[in-house]
């Protein structure tokens, strides 16, 4: 794992043009998140098996532009908003992690060692004869719905919330009470 974090290991960049797969993790000093997943970080650059086409990077916010500068001269846009970003380059697709944890970290590095699936291309079907396939004609009148007579229309059935509900009487006097 590379680790740039001052102004002389800038130089390992250089190194780093020809790999074609790149696990970037771009960090802040001070910054909360950073300090939380640097544990998992850690615990990945040790479990990680790397070929040698690989290479796992740790960069300071303040070397950004240089390793952006790098990625322009692979033909790859690199933007950065936040802090900390974990990015997977390989050749020109760059791809952001959305764990941050160990084990999504080397789900990612295994995932980029697998051979590209390869696309599958749609069956085709035989092209037809050029023929017309004849189109039923439609009468130029549209025909009439019949009418429903008056024993043949529904009744709208009620739901039980809909059903009537007898009258009450009015309130008993108190006589009727006794």
């Amino acid at each position: 794992m590379y680790k740039v974090h001052t102004p002389e290991e800038v130089n390992k960049l250089k190194h780093l043009q020809h790999k074609k797969n790149l696990l970037v993790r771009f960090m802040m000093k001070g910054c909360p998140g950073c300090i939380y997943s640097q544990d998992d970080w850690d615990n990945a650059c040790k479990r990680a098996v790397l070929s040698p086409d690989d290479a796992m990077l740790e960069l300071e916010s303040n070397f950004v532009e240089h390793f952006q500068e790098m990625m322009r001269m692979r033909n790859t846009n690199v933007e950065i908003d936040k802090f900390p970003t974990i990015l997977f380059i390989r050749g020109r697709r760059v791809t952001e992690l959305p764990g941050r944890d160990t084990d999504s970290i080397l789900n990612m590095l295994k995932n980029a060692k697998r051979p590209p699936t390869p696309k599958r291309t749609p069956k085709r079907t035989p092209k037809r004869s050029p023929t017309p396939t004849p189109t039923p004609k439609r009468s130029p009148t549209p025909t009439p719905t019949p009418k429903r007579s008056p024993k043949q229309t529904r009744t709208p059935k009620r739901s039980p919330k809909q059903t009537r509900t007898p009258k009450r009487s009015p309130t008993p006097t108190p006589t009727e009470l006794i």
